[in-house]
Protein backbone atom coordinates (compact mmCIF):
# COMPACT_ATOMS: atom_id res chain seq x y z
CA UNK A 1 0.00 0.00 0.00
CA UNK A 2 1.58 3.34 -1.01
CA UNK A 3 2.58 5.81 1.71
CA UNK A 4 2.09 3.26 4.47
CA UNK A 5 5.03 2.94 6.87
CA UNK A 6 5.58 0.69 9.90
CA UNK A 7 8.41 1.19 12.41
CA UNK A 8 9.16 -0.99 15.43
CA UNK A 9 11.75 0.04 18.02
CA UNK A 10 13.07 -1.93 21.00
CA UNK A 11 15.16 -0.27 23.72
CA UNK A 12 16.69 -2.12 26.67
CA UNK A 13 18.63 -0.17 29.30
CA UNK A 14 20.85 -1.68 31.93
CA UNK A 15 21.43 0.22 35.15
CA UNK A 16 24.95 1.29 35.94
CA UNK A 17 26.67 -1.16 38.26
CA UNK A 18 26.65 0.26 41.74
CA UNK A 19 30.26 1.01 42.51
CA UNK A 20 31.70 3.39 45.06
CA UNK A 21 31.44 6.94 43.79
CA UNK A 22 28.76 6.31 41.15
CA UNK A 23 25.43 8.07 41.04
CA UNK A 24 22.27 6.32 42.14
CA UNK A 25 19.81 5.20 39.48
CA UNK A 26 17.37 7.83 38.30
CA UNK A 27 13.69 7.44 39.29
CA UNK A 28 11.03 7.16 36.58
CA UNK A 29 13.54 5.91 34.03
CA UNK A 30 12.37 3.51 31.34
CA UNK A 31 14.37 0.31 31.53
CA UNK A 32 12.49 -1.43 28.72
CA UNK A 33 10.59 0.07 25.81
CA UNK A 34 8.93 -1.46 22.76
CA UNK A 35 7.29 1.05 20.45
CA UNK A 36 5.34 0.25 17.28
CA UNK A 37 4.33 3.03 14.93
CA UNK A 38 2.10 2.98 11.85
CA UNK A 39 1.97 6.05 9.57
CA UNK A 40 -0.30 6.50 6.56
CA UNK A 41 -0.63 9.52 4.28
CA UNK A 42 -3.45 10.11 1.80
CA UNK A 43 -3.38 13.46 0.02
CA UNK A 44 -3.23 16.12 2.74
CA UNK A 45 -4.38 13.76 5.49
CA UNK A 46 -1.75 12.15 7.75
CA UNK A 47 -2.69 9.47 10.25
CA UNK A 48 -0.50 7.89 12.90
CA UNK A 49 -0.97 5.16 15.51
CA UNK A 50 1.66 4.56 18.21
CA UNK A 51 1.54 1.62 20.61
CA UNK A 52 4.06 1.60 23.48
CA UNK A 53 4.93 -1.03 26.05
CA UNK A 54 7.42 0.11 28.68
CA UNK A 55 8.71 -0.73 32.13
CA UNK A 56 9.47 2.03 34.63
CA UNK A 57 10.67 1.24 38.16
CA UNK A 58 9.62 -2.38 37.69
CA UNK A 59 6.05 -1.50 36.70
CA UNK A 60 4.65 -2.15 33.25
CA UNK A 61 3.00 0.66 31.32
CA UNK A 62 1.08 0.52 28.06
CA UNK A 63 -0.19 3.39 25.95
CA UNK A 64 -1.79 3.92 22.58
CA UNK A 65 -1.96 7.21 20.71
CA UNK A 66 -3.98 8.09 17.61
CA UNK A 67 -3.22 11.22 15.61
CA UNK A 68 -4.97 12.59 12.53
CA UNK A 69 -3.66 15.77 10.92
CA UNK A 70 -4.84 17.62 7.84
CA UNK A 71 -2.75 20.30 6.19
CA UNK A 72 -4.29 23.36 4.52
CA UNK A 73 -2.92 25.76 1.94
CA UNK A 74 -0.96 25.35 -1.26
Amino acid sequence: MPRLRFVSRLKLAQDVLKQPGTLLTLPDRETRLWENRLDWSVGRLDTQVILRFSQVDGRGRQSIMFRVQRSFGN
